[in-house]
């Protein structure tokens, strides 16, 4: 662990549901953080010990779909002005750490709402060129706390004000990223992609999207050809192809939830 001079006022969350193996590396990388928080998903593995043996603090809560749901309750803990959001299987990488340390130090960071940073996906250890996950991907890295509003939707748990100006980290090099550790096992990438569907139906019907079989279709034909030629998914080879039919199942999925959450609201 590096010195406390280096720590910024930055709290981090870190959300964890049995992830207990991966934690210890994500921690080591948050050195920076004034404040960590585990939040704790009713672990039944060593979520909570690793967590005590790196001097986190913890909150607990009930094993909710959706990490937005536990966000949404624990933000507010945060006594830092700035907030970092990442899950167990991410890793800040040292770069990355000292590139942050250095905007705080030389900038007036309060002029921005958000920091955006590079992010580098990985499927089972490959680091992927292209899909839409691959290749030159950002992620909003950090928030100012004051600048956003919080939400248990799915994928809109952080919304900023357009109008607030966001500082973008450019990738220099190839470790100056997040490392996103994202896909480690089929079984599991298939569930979670399942639950997130599960999901989407409210979120759509949220935004005033209208179900049309012609709409499905055309989304999802459109989700393959992006996933696998616009994002260059081909240049990942058979797993380029595999997650391109994956993101076009996803889209597809998601319409259907779309329809059957208006189904069931108009009962």
């Amino acid at each position: 662990m590096d010195s406390i001079e280096k720590r910024l006022p930055i709290t981090a969350f870190v959300g964890s549901c049995n992830e207990g193996h991966l934690l210890e590396r994500c921690l080591q990388g948050l050195f920076f953080c004034s404040e960590i928080y585990i939040i704790d998903l009713q672990s039944d593995d060593n979520t909570l010990e690793v967590a005590k043996r790196c001097n986190t603090k913890i909150l607990q809560y009930p094993r909710y779909p959706l990490i937005e749901e536990a966000l949404y309750h624990a933000i507010p803990n945060a006594t830092q002005p700035w907030v970092l959001i990442t899950d167990p299987d991410e890793v800040v990488s040292k770069s990355l750490a000292n590139k942050v340390i250095s905007i705080f130090n030389s900038h007036d960071v309060n002029q921005y709402a958000a920091i955006r940073a590079p992010i580098q996906f990985y499927f089972k250890d490959h680091a992927l060129k292209g899909t839409i996950w691959g290749g030159s991907n950002t992620c909003r890295f950090l928030f100012q706390k004051k600048d956003i509003t919080l939400s248990k939707v799915v994928h809109e748990g952080l919304q900023i004000s357009k109008e607030k100006r966001i500082f973008q980290i450019e990738r220099e090099t190839f470790d100056l990223v997040v490392h996103h550790y994202w896909m480690t096992s089929y079984k599991g990438f298939i569930e979670k992609v399942n639950r997130y569907i599960s999901k989407e139906g409210e979120r759509m019907h949220a935004k005033g999207i209208v179900y049309s079989f012609p709409k499905q279709l055309k989304s999802s034909l459109v989700a393959f050809w992006n996933c696998f030629f616009l994002t260059k998914g081909y240049k990942d080879g058979l797993t380029g192809l595999f997650l391109s039919f994956i993101w076009t199942y996803y889209t597809f999925g998601s319409w259907l939830s779309l329809r059957r959450y208006i189904h069931k609201n108009s009962i």
